[in-house]
Formats: structure tokens, C-alpha cells, sequence
């Protein structure tokens, strides 16, 4: 997935309509349990579903190049964080699940 801005590579939550689906999109929303990535070109979707509700951020890793016509920002891969929202007392333990599938399109 070598390219941040195709429209056949992209985002997708559950329930949320993302105004920029790119991988090179920056974002953050609240109360995600199921996102993922749709490759049009590869025909794959990779769905990862949550046990609990997360703040997921997404990002691009860019680095900066230096060519004939100056530096430019190449994109290089993308990075999905969920953030739970955990509070526990000593000792206490607690279980999520993170699954990973892989589809067809």
C-alpha cells in the first residue's frame, strides 16, 4: 500500500462517515469497535473489530526527501493507534480482544 492518496486505498469505520478517507489522512474518532483498510487494487479488506470501544488516530509516516526541485514529503506507510480508556484498582485484571481478518473484495 505504497501510495497515501489513491482513492483505491482508504479508511473505513464502522457507522462514521470520514471526510478523508486517504491513508495519508490525519484523524481521530471516539467510540470505534470496527475499522479497517480496503485495497481496491490488491481486492483486500482488512477489518480489525475491537471488544471495547477506543479512540482510534490515524496518520501517515512521511519523510522528506531532497530533489532537483527541492525537498518533498514522500508517504511511506500508515499508522492506526486505538486508545482505551482503562481504570483499574491493584491487582485487578481485565481482557479486550483485538481480531484481525483478512477479506476478499
Amino acid at each position: 500500500m505504497l501510495t497515501g492518496d489513491s482513492p483505491n486505498r482508504r479508511y473505513y469505520i464502522e457507522n462514521v462517515h470520514l471526510k478523508d478517507k486517504h491513508m495519508r489522512s490525519i484523524g481521530e474518532n471516539t467510540d470505534v469497535k470496527l475499522f479497517g483498510i480496503k485495497d481496491d487494487y490488491h481486492k483486500l479488506d482488512i477489518r480489525i473489530n475491537l471488544s471495547e470501544p477506543c479512540l482510534l488516530r490515524r496518520f501517515p509516516i512521511e519523510t522528506v526527501n531532497l530533489s532537483e526541485s527541492g525537498f518533498e514529503r514522500v508517504y511511506q506507510s500508515s499508522v492506526t493507534c486505538p486508545f482505551f480508556d482503562i481504570r483499574l484498582s491493584p491487582w485487578q485484571k481485565r481482557k479486550f480482544a483485538i481480531k484481525v481478518e483478512f477479506f476478499d473484495l
